[in-house]
């Protein structure tokens, strides 16, 4: 896979992460009615932050994953961490090491700003193949539908 760029998105980038994350969601849960024209409205106000990032993956400058993540000082540990709360690979790349570059270059990257930790949302059926990464599994985020009447 030596044609595969992995870079730091830009603004221009926001409308194809975008599709992406609406694929993302619809796979994961195909009842949900993603926003993404909401999603483009908030990652793209994150942008001008300075503290949030995307990064991707390209090929011959096609968009084929992403994961965004960014870095804040975390009030309950006393340490400067960050989240990296979407990561996403178009299927006919799965079962390359695209997610795992990704994850790399934003490993770096958080190290420029000196950051203890990163912590993602994981899916339970995906939670093998980040712990054969060097994840550990550190908390578990538990969901309840609210029921109304």
């Amino acid at each position: 896979m030596s044609d595969l760029i992995i870079r730091l998105a830009t603004h221009k980038d926001i409308e194809v992460v975008s599709r992406l994350w609406e694929s993302m969601v619809l796979e994961k849960s195909p009842e949900n009615k993603p926003d993404r024209n909401g999603f483009e409205t908030q990652i793209s106000n994150l942008f001008n932050l300075g503290t949030y990032y995307i990064v991707v993956a390209e090929i011959k400058n096609n968009i084929v994953g992403f994961i965004d993540g960014m870095h804040y000082d975390e009030p309950e540990t006393g340490r400067h961490q960050s989240i990296a709360p979407h990561l996403y690979v178009t299927p006919g790349m799965r079962g390359t090491d695209v997610a795992f570059r990704l994850m790399r270059y934003i490993l770096e990257l958080v190290r420029e700003y000196k950051v203890t930790e990163i912590e993602f949302p994981c899916y339970v059926s995906d939670a093998d193949f980040w712990i054969k990464k060097g994840f550990t599994i550190k908390r578990l985020l538990m969901s309840r539908e609210v029921q109304y009447g």
